[in-house]
């Protein structure tokens, strides 16, 4: 009887210590990450899908890239709770540049 109530014991303490040390870690994108994803998602897409998007639509700001093109420019200010520092606000310039042709071909996000 001592010997099966040893192994219960071990049956169910073995998988409670294994939870303990198995952990998955999946780690945060890091903004240049976030950016460099969705540059990448944007290339060659036209202007007027650009304009036509739901979170973009017209630029806050247009200008000329000095080779003919575009350089359409958005200003997006978002808020976020951070347990360390409480909420923070940060505004997000966004640069999309259009080649003469009415394609993008970069785009450039910095936080102000």
């Amino acid at each position: 009887m001592a010997k099966i109530n040893k192994l219960l014991f071990l049956l169910c303490i073995i998988p409670i210590f294994q939870s303990c040390f198995t952990t998955h870690y999946t780690p945060q994108k890091t903004d240049e990450q976030i950016i460099s994803e969705q540059r990448d998602s944007w290339m060659g897409v036209s202007e007027q899908n650009l304009y036509a998007h739901q979170n973009w639509g017209i630029p806050d700001k247009t200008g000329t890239d000095g080779a003919g093109g575009k350089i359409a420019t958005y200003y997006r200010s978002k808020s976020y709770y951070s347990s360390y520092t409480g909420y923070i606000s940060a505004t997000w310039v966004t640069s999309f540049y259009i080649d003469k042709e009415g394609k993008i071909y970069n785009m450039t996000a910095r936080r102000e």
